[in-house]
């Protein structure tokens, strides 16, 4: 049976996966790194991006940056960082 949700284009798909795999590769890096993990999450607009840039230049921090946080991949995220 064909599924009613349309399908993203190709491109898209494969753009999607290549920034999973950069972001899988920055988690690992942290969470190897002795160095804290700061999570910067605001609303856009706000200056945030400079919040991070700021704390990502002193080298103190691993940073990683949102704007909004899906439940269902919090719930994810948490079992990947648990199992480390």
């Amino acid at each position: 049976m064909a599924s009613t949700q349309p399908r993203r284009p190709l491109r898209r798909r494969l753009r999607a996966l290549r920034h999973r795999r950069r972001d899988q590769r920055r988690i690992d890096a942290a969470l190897a790194s002795p160095r804290p993990i700061v999570l910067v999450h605001q609303m856009g607009k706000v200056g945030s991006r400079s919040v991070r840039f700021v704390l990502a230049d002193l080298g103190a921090f691993s940073v990683f940056h949102t704007h909004w946080c899906n439940p269902g991949n919090l719930a994810h995220r948490v079992g990947v960082v648990d199992e480390r």
